[in-house]
């Protein structure tokens, strides 16, 4: 059982490196978006996210035995390999999150992008100051 441990641990720490890859492709694609880029540009740069997927499906694909075996065993597993992997696969859970969440951000962008036109990312700060000016009104904090 070490030795799967032990595989699994080194397929999602790689999991884990590639999926960060995944997230700065995405903030990438989004800065591609928010400065008007055309659609093809956009298009060439989702390749890349699709490649690095391709890879996280080749180690997965890799592991199957594995994974199956780790699942029938895990209840009765500790120590430092099991805690190893748990923070692992709660990392990579994070990850895939925050990937999911800017990739709907992103749609979101693109979706008014196509209906409106490209248009000017105002920050919060900006935003409220223009509030305040235009509304005469005191924000309370």
């Amino acid at each position: 059982m070490q030795a799967t441990m032990q595989r699994l641990i080194d397929v999602y720490r790689r999991e884990r490196e590639i999926y960060g890859r995944i997230r700065d492709e995405v903030a990438g694609h989004r800065q591609l978006i928010e400065a008007g880029r055309p659609y093809r540009e956009i298009n060439e740069a989702l390749a890349a996210k699709r490649d690095l997927l391709a890879e996280i499906e080749r180690l997965e694909t890799g592991v199957r035995r594995e994974q199956e075996l780790w699942r029938r065993h895990r209840h009765a597993l500790d120590g430092r390999d099991a805690t190893a992997l748990m923070r692992l696969l709660a990392e990579v859970t994070t990850l895939v999150e925050e990937i999911l969440a800017a990739e709907r951000e992103n749609e979101i962008l693109l979706t008014s992008r196509r209906r409106l036109g490209p248009r000017p990312v105002v920050s919060r700060d900006r935003a409220l100051a223009s509030y305040r000016t235009h509304s005469g009104a005191e924000v309370e904090r």
